[in-house]
């Protein structure tokens, strides 16, 4: 028997020793929680996602220092938050200025920004990936440069459906981006 069931039983114990925490968190509001956790620590991975994938000078370098920079504002943001739980309604807000004036939603734009600023920036100043390391992984580079002979009708139908799907991905995430938007 392995010790698997032993980490089983210490996430369990982690989880309810955790409850005190959710409680208090956000005046107990689990959904208000959740995605105050998610707008400080999702914004980084998805900038280096979206930046890699549709910017062909992205290079490893960037995308560390990006994570790296998001991760730790965004780190830095959940601890206050912990820190300096909300306030009942009604009561002044002495919290610090980043969590009384800046909501966790704008917080995740700006984050967001900072990060793909960051990607950007130490991309820039590091030399590019090699055009074989990004060969079909890119937006740009999928389903071309193929070596001679290996261009098939099967590859242009993979590529070209590969494109469809993507058009499709980018629609969705308009749709995404609308209803936050709208919505927020």
């Amino acid at each position: 028997m392995d010790g698997s069931w032993l980490v089983i039983v210490v996430l369990i114990g982690v989880s309810v020793a955790w409850i005190p925490v959710l409680q208090g968190a956000n005046s107990g509001q689990l959904f208000i929680y959740m995605q105050s956790v998610t707008s400080s620590l999702a914004p980084p991975v998805t900038a280096v996602f979206i930046l890699g994938v549709f910017w062909q000078r992205a290079n490893e370098q960037g995308a560390f220092w990006g994570l790296m920079v998001g991760l730790a504002v965004g780190a830095t943001r959940l601890v206050l938050e912990f820190l300096h739980p909300a306030l009942p309604c009604g009561a002044v807000d002495t919290r610090p200025a980043v969590l009384g004036s800046i909501h966790y939603l704008h917080f995740a734009i700006a984050l967001f920004a900072l990060s793909g600023a960051v990607v950007v920036a130490g991309s820039l100043l590091t030399p590019p990936p090699p055009g074989a390391q990004i060969q079909n992984l890119t937006w740009w580079t999928l389903g071309r440069d193929l070596p001679p002979g290996a261009k098939t009708a099967g590859s242009r139908k993979q590529a070209f459906w590969a494109r469809v799907c993507g058009l499709n991905a980018i629609l969705l995430m308009c749709v995404n981006i609308f209803f936050y938007a709208y919505f927020a």
